[in-house]
């Protein structure tokens, strides 16, 4: 959005100690929502590995995992939604977003219509109105709110 919602994290934890784990986690299948023309924020997600098997995908709510040393298990929390316009977001706002690589040159490009150099990462203003221009006339009027893409199932599939 024109106020950027807070970004989520990526946490990874170790096992050292054989156990169980329990977790009981929000908004792994219903995004945050934009507000006011904002777009929603990315779900929350999780994941165990263990030995060479891959990442393995856990629900929302799951208790009594059995855990080993040397497993891990991944934590990516929601991201916030944005709210107001994207598009009218400074420009060195989102360029400072993927300086600090809170965002990427491709989110700047298709979400807030800011087309930035990758050699330099300085904004490219004749291309930037342009592309906000162009975004403006083909994407209709933005809702009050936007809940994201629709999610079912124990592990969260996405639905159209």
């Amino acid at each position: 959005g024109k106020h950027r919602g807070g970004n989520g994290v990526e946490k990874i934890y170790r096992i050292l100690e054989p156990g169980e784990v329990s977790i009981h986690d929000d908004r792994h299948q219903s995004h945050p929502w934009g507000i006011l023309g904002g777009k929603p924020g990315a779900c929350s997600a999780k994941w165990l590995i263990q030995g060479d098997s891959g990442r393995k995908p856990l629900p929302s709510k799951v208790d009594h995992v059995e855990v080993y040393p040397g497993d891990k298990i991944i934590f990516q929390t929601a991201g916030a939604g944005g709210w107001g316009d994207p598009l009218e977001r400074g420009n060195e706002a989102v360029r400072k977003d993927v300086v600090r690589r809170l965002v990427s040159i491709e989110v700047a490009r298709e979400a807030y219509g800011v087309v930035l150099d990758p050699a330099t990462l300085q904004t490219e203003m004749k291309e930037t109105e342009a592309l906000r221009q162009r975004i403006r006339s083909t994407r209709g009027v933005p809702t009050v709110f936007d809940f994201g893409k629709q999610v079912t199932g124990e592990l969260g599939s996405v639905t159209s």
